[in-house]
């Protein structure tokens, strides 16, 4: 999904919620938060605003009459109900939120009240409040090891060699599987296609990144891209050489493939009503999606960032490498590359004769 409709669902959202929310979201904005997360952050207050109300825990007729009182007086144990609640509440498919879903509602609470009683700004200067319950509340522990995590995730990955099959794969294999209609469809956007995945692969960008890529931000003689980061830091992130071929014969069909008179300065477009537009968050999931289900797994742009994260630990065994390449301010979420590189290593001990 792209900026612009986020920032339409969140005009939709606001509407619904108080106008301390709107100064919240002003002030995120002000900040170089992505309109996808403040989006994020908007449904969670309108899943636990109305909650709130189902719940008579706050008696307002609806969920933008949630007035700031009730937040200051809310109750360690109304936000301990609240976890029970999701910690209980099923999704689409059955299955409960997983503790990652739960602890992002606590985080976007969390970030909600610390506005409210500390960043927030009235007319004589001081905050809406100074009672924040949320310093109360504990985040959930992970219910499976980082060990078992790893391993996990290390079966949905295309490390070492399988990233280069899978690659061969959307070049050869993948055109024999469809109809003339579809083919013609894949000849005109293949090496658009590849390139995604192959920068993807061969970087660790976030999905947002990728998509917000503008053409002059590759620089395929010094093998960098020049990307926004989470916060609004602009970064200058290596290109693994591997994917230097892949690279140049997009970019060498993209104008006259795509763009004709247009001036679209994205770096992966389609063709969309006879002119180039830059494609969405959404559009680039569900191409990595129709590609990774016909090879055998269906992966994310995320797994790609995965994917790197662990080639790049087993190459280096430096944290800070890592956590630098992904855009991380800090080693901590790298953790987990150590571990899957660690079952790696096992394995291949394993297989010693």
């Amino acid at each position: 999904m792209d900026q612009q409709r986020y920032l339409e669902l969140c005009e939709k959202q606001l509407a619904n919620l108080p106008d301390y929310i709107r100064k919240f979201y002003i002030n995120r904005q002000a900040n170089a938060y992505s309109s996808a997360t403040l989006y994020q952050y908007l449904q969670e207050y309108v899943r636990f605003f109305t909650w709130l109300v189902d719940e008579q825990i706050v008696a307002v007729p609806s969920i933008d009459q949630m007035p700031l009182t009730a937040l200051e007086k809310m109750k360690l144990e109304d936000i301990e109900l609240y976890k029970i609640f999701l910690m209980n509440k099923r999704k689409q498919n059955n299955h409960k939120l997983s503790f990652q879903a739960v602890n992002r509602s606590i985080n976007a609470l969390n970030a909600l009240w610390y506005f409210l009683t500390i960043e927030a700004e009235q007319a004589d200067g001081e905050p809406y409040f100074y009672r924040n319950v949320m310093k109360k509340v504990k985040l959930l522990k992970a219910s499976e090891t980082m060990a078992t995590r790893s391993r996990h995730i290390s079966k949905q990955l295309l490390t070492g060699e399988k990233k280069h099959d899978f690659i061969t794969f959307m070049q050869v294999d993948y055109p024999n599987l469809l109809s003339n209609r579809q083919l013609a469809s894949y000849k005109q956007n293949c090496e658009r296609d590849i390139a995604i995945c192959v920068l993807a692969l061969a970087t660790g960008i976030r999905l947002s990144e990728l998509a917000q890529a503008n053409i002059n931000d590759l620089n395929l003689e010094q093998l960098t891209i020049t990307v926004i980061r989470k916060g609004g830091q602009q970064d200058t992130v290596p290109i693994a050489p591997w994917s230097l071929p892949f690279l140049r014969d997009y970019c060498q069909i993209r104008k006259s493939r795509y763009l004709k008179e247009d001036n679209e300065q994205a770096l992966f477009v389609s063709r969309y009503r006879g002119s180039a537009k830059r494609m969405s968050n959404y559009a680039i999931e569900k191409l990595v999606a129709k590609y990774s289900e016909a090879f055998g797994v269906r992966l994310t742009p995320h797994k790609f960032r995965h994917t790197l994260a662990t080639d790049l630990m087993a190459a280096t065994h430096s944290e800070t490498i890592v956590a630098t390449q992904l855009g991380q301010t800090t080693t901590q979420a790298t953790h987990l590359y150590t571990h899957v590189v660690a079952d790696e290593q096992r394995s291949a001990m394993d297989q010693l004769e």
